[in-house]
């Protein structure tokens, strides 16, 4: 697909992109996107120096180098966040709005804050508060928060 796109560029851009691979001495480059449920989610380059061989399916431990990007991206405090909000619309059929309400909470910021900052009333911000109560069965912000931490800590995923 990348091979494509390059080959799909305007002969400026790929002369210009050849000579910052020859300014940093790069003679082979594999690009490596990283997807969640189809939809881009972080990418990693890696670079070979002129005279060294190139990368070859055959001589290189891809699947160890998917494990230990897999590993990393799942430390990554983005990938924590995007996966506890999966895991609350998943199991506890959060809204959209009500996420967004839920990761304020979680962050420390009150109705007041929360209503500024989605440009939505203080009266909405405690209807939603009371909802993401109700739905995740805890009684107070406090325990908003816990059920976060908690998923983010036993069983957030990279998929």
């Amino acid at each position: 697909m990348l091979s494509q796109a390059r080959r799909d560029l305007p002969s400026a851009i790929d002369a210009e992109y050849q000579n910052c691979l020859n300014r940093y001495d790069v003679g082979d480059e594999v690009a490596l996107l990283f997807c969640r449920d189809g939809s881009p989610l972080a990418s990693l380059s890696l670079f070979r120096k002129r005279g060294q061989a190139p990368f070859s399916l055959d001589c290189f431990d891809w699947d160890a180098l998917r494990k230990l990007a897999r590993s990393s991206l799942g430390l990554h405090w983005r990938i924590r966040a995007i996966n506890v909000a999966d895991l609350l619309a998943d199991r506890y059929g959060l809204s959209a709005r009500e996420l967004d309400v839920a990761r304020y909470v979680t962050r420390g910021k009150g109705n007041q804050q929360i209503a500024e900052i989605l440009g939505i009333s203080l009266q909405t911000v405690k209807s939603h508060v009371v909802s993401v109560m109700d739905k995740t069965g805890v009684d107070s912000r406090l325990g908003i928060a816990c059920l976060a931490h908690r998923l983010e800590l036993t069983e957030t995923r990279l998929t």
